[in-house]
């Protein structure tokens, strides 16, 4: 019984080191496969993608071939555009039954239902506020899928090869003649 034992033991040791052995040879032919498609792969001009994302927002993201980044841009483009116009539609309502109630003769009905002035004016000035930030949004995410686009396509030039090196250590250094701790990171070549 324990030599049966000791024989399942082994043969179990054997059969998982050759297993493992095996796993690890193809996951390294995978990853060597992976780092010759990225060597090989050609660089991107970083103006051209600017350019082209500044002109339609994503098609330089599409240039770089980072199409995961298309619905997070469209989306926020969505988000801010449909708040902007719901903003804006408002506004308009607010203002139009602002004119109203300064003209004494008007018998057009008002929209938002609001006869004070005062807390007219009040809300039209918050829905104006809200359409400014929406509208500033807009420009905020255009502005940066562009520069997403433009430093995406000069990392594509980076090197990433086995000759990278870096070295972190402890490092003491004065500031007004007063000595602190400091961390030192350097990336270098080999």
């Amino acid at each position: 019984m324990f030599k049966k034992i000791i024989t399942i033991i082994f043969v179990a040791i054997v059969l998982k080191n050759n297993l493992s052995s095996q796993i690890i040879n193809k996951i390294s032919t995978n990853y060597t496969n992976i780092y010759q498609f990225n060597k090989n792969k050609k660089p991107r001009n970083s103006s051209t993608a600017f350019w082209l994302s500044a002109i339609v927002p994503g098609a330089g993201q599409i240039y770089n071939g980072k199409f995961w980044k298309l619905p997070f841009i469209y989306g926020a483009g969505y988000y801010t555009f449909t708040h902007y116009q719901k903003n804006n539609t408002e506004y308009k309502m607010y203002f139009h039954d602002h004119l109203i109630l300064d003209d004494t003769n008007s018998t057009e009905p008002l929209y938002m239902g609001i006869n004070d002035k005062n807390i007219l004016y009040q809300k039209m000035s918050e829905v104006d506020r809200k359409r400014s930030l929406f509208f500033l949004g807009i420009i905020l995410v255009w502005t940066l899928n562009a520069v997403d686009a433009y430093v995406d396509a000069e990392l594509s030039n980076f090197d990433v090869s086995d000759n990278l090196a870096l070295n972190i250590h402890p490092k003491i250094d004065y500031l007004n003649n007063k000595p602190f701790a400091a961390i030192c990171v350097k990336l270098y070549l080999k």
